[in-house]
């Protein structure tokens, strides 16, 4: 498996194909879903039709929107190297708008496909990146697939480029696509879970638990953090769960009652994941489904992503 899952700032996506029908001219003609992973991220059999079709669609976006030209001239403080120079030369002016032939030559597009096991759960993972020059950063696509009907997607892209791919998943490929927001249910149920692994993995560190949904005179507090330091966590683990009991304690010291408060994101030294899908996962834990065989004894991450997957 890949470390780019780890110390990347991700945001969260459900993308959903619909069902395609073998034969639209039988009323009862069977139905089938293609697998996303499969489509966009094989190269098996030589060139991929539909990657040649995203690529060009990302050229136009980034001509169209004349993202090769950069306010930043110098590669470095201490060189006069101009980001874009690879694409003008022979005396060519900065001015002149490129073709898409040019774009599409120095955009560089990779992808694979990796199968992993977890929990006795096949799951197909697709990755697709790619990068324009120094002048647009490797934009990151993380497809994680065990039925065709359901992906989550992980996405590290500027906005341009993730609404090309959210619009080609829609238009060509028949995809509903939405992001992911995670309920205060979810949420608090995920912090149960990681703060049993402090049993086992004393890395997890502190906690912090943000809360909304205040209700103050004039609304002058909108939000607040709840620090757990970590040789406190134990404290509060027993059967009835650890957010139960945080809250039990909070509202008996500060008659604040966080039961009635939405949690909107959660950050320990493992990984940080808010209500509106962004998600970090660190180093401190494997990416590897199985890092009891690799002597690794860090926490892997898919017993989060399958928590996400199942969203």
């Amino acid at each position: 498996m890949s470390r780019i899952f780890l110390n990347q700032n991700y945001r969260l996506f459900k993308v959903r194909p619909l069902p395609k029908v073998l034969d639209e001219q039988l009323p009862d003609s069977d139905s089938y879903v293609s697998s996303i992973v499969d489509t966009l991220c094989n190269d098996e059999y030589g060139d991929n039709p539909f990657l040649t079709d995203l690529k060009r669609q990302l050229a136009s976006t980034i001509l169209t929107n004349e993202m090769y030209k950069t306010e930043n001239l110098t590669a470095a403080a201490s060189s006069l190297i101009p980001l874009n120079s690879r694409l003008y030369s022979n005396g060519r002016s900065t001015n002149d708008k490129l073709n898409i032939v040019e774009i599409l030559h120095n955009l560089r597009l990779r992808k694979k496909i990796n199968h992993v096991i977890y929990d006795q759960v096949k799951i197909k993972v697709g990755h697709l990146r790619f990068q324009f020059l120094d002048l647009i950063p490797v934009q990151i696509f993380i497809f994680i697939e065990i039925e065709p009907t359901e992906v989550l997607l992980l996405t590290k892209a500027l906005p341009k480029m993730q609404n090309v791919i959210a619009h080609y998943l829609v238009n060509q490929l028949g995809c509903l696509f939405e992001p992911l927001k995670l309920s205060d249910e979810f949420l608090r149920s995920t912090v149960d879970t990681s703060v049993k692994l402090a049993n086992r993995h004393e890395d997890i560190g502190g906690m912090e638990l943000m809360f909304s949904s205040i209700q103050t005179k004039g609304n002058a507090l909108n939000s607040i953090a709840l620090n757990v330091e970590s040789q406190d966590i134990a404290k509060f683990m027993d059967r009835k769960g650890f957010m139960h009991n945080i809250c039990e304690y909070m509202q008996t010291e500060t008659s604040i009652d966080f039961s009635q408060l939405a949690l909107t994101r959660l950050r320990s030294e493992l990984f940080l994941l808010g209500a509106d899908g962004r998600l970090r996962l660190s180093s401190l834990l494997s990416f590897r489904s199985d890092p009891e065989k690799f002597a690794d004894d860090r926490p892997t991450i898919w017993a989060l992503l399958m928590l996400l997957y199942r969203q």
